[in-house]
This record gives C-alpha cells, structure tokens and sequence, in this order.
C-alpha cells in the first residue's frame, strides 16, 4: 500500500497537474486560432491574385482561374466557419487566464510552506510580486478581450433606401 499523501503535497500535485493540462489545452487552441488566422490570410492572398490574373485572362484558362477561385472563396468561409463555431481565441484566453491564477494560487501556497523570517518585510514584497502578476494577468486578459472585440464582423452596412 502506498503511504498517505498530506493535505499539503496533494494540493501541490493538483495545482500542478491543473497547470499543466490548462497550459496544454491553452497552447493547443492558440495553435488552432493561428492556423484559422494564417491559413484566412493565405487563402486571401490567392483568392485575390487568382481574381487579378483571371479579369486579364481570356478563354479556358479564364475558366479554370475562376474555379480555383470558388474554391479559394469557399475555403475562406469554410476556415472563418470553423473558426467561428470552435472559438479557439476564447477557449486559449480562458485556459491561459485559469493558469496564470492557478500559479498564483501556487506560488502562494509555496511562500506559506516557507519558514518564518523576517516576515513582515517578506510578506510586502510578496504581496507586492503578486499585485504586479495579477496586474499584468488583467492586462493580458483585457488586450486579448479588446483584440477579439476588434476582430469580430463589422455591422452590415444599410442598402440604398433603409436607414
């Protein structure tokens, strides 16, 4: 039989087991968000370069031209579609957002293991560590909110005749 494990060591083990899997979950979906990104701007690219070279072009290859750009078209909406339905940008900001305050959660729980020194002096500077992490955790966490703000559809603009 294994020896029981303390209050102490089994909250450390599931701090560090939760750190790692929002760390890994966090990391996995911003991959997926910059591969919808990329992939949207590449297949941009092309769709517009097919559309140039295909107005200048006459005949078969006019045709071919404009099919590989339906395709393009249609690969763009179908990466903005994935895109839009698995929210990579949100889940990668929450998971990375629950492991910075699970490491907060840690690192305190590690000073508080610490023996007692001077600890007056000790706690203001931990605390103060802690109010400029949690300071740049918001700061973080408010560019990535205002940045997927910035990214949504702008609003439709009105046809001739309504508002």
């Amino acid at each position: 039989m294994s020896e029981p494990v303390s209050r102490h060591d089994y909250l450390v083990k599931t701090l560090d087991d939760s750190i790692k899997w929002f760390r890994k979950e966090a990391n996995k979906h911003k991959k997926v968000f910059n591969w919808c990104r990329y992939s949207i701007f590449v297949l941009t690219v092309v769709s517009t370069v097919l559309a140039s070279v295909a107005v200048a072009l006459e005949g078969p290859s006019q045709k071919v031209l404009n099919v590989f750009l339906v395709f393009t078209t249609a690969a763009i909406g179908a990466v903005a579609s994935v895109e839009g339905m698995r929210k990579p940008a949100d889940k990668w900001h929450t998971e990375r957002r629950t492991e910075y305050l699970l490491l907060d959660v840690k690192r305190e729980l590690e000073y508080q293991a610490l023996p007692a020194g001077d600890s007056e002096g000790l706690d203001q500077c931990f605390e103060r560590m802690q109010d400029i992490l949690r300071a740049s955790g918001e700061s973080w966490s408010k560019h990535h909110q205002d940045a997927a703000k910035t990214t949504q559809a702008a609003p439709a603009v009105p046809h001739r005749g309504q508002g």
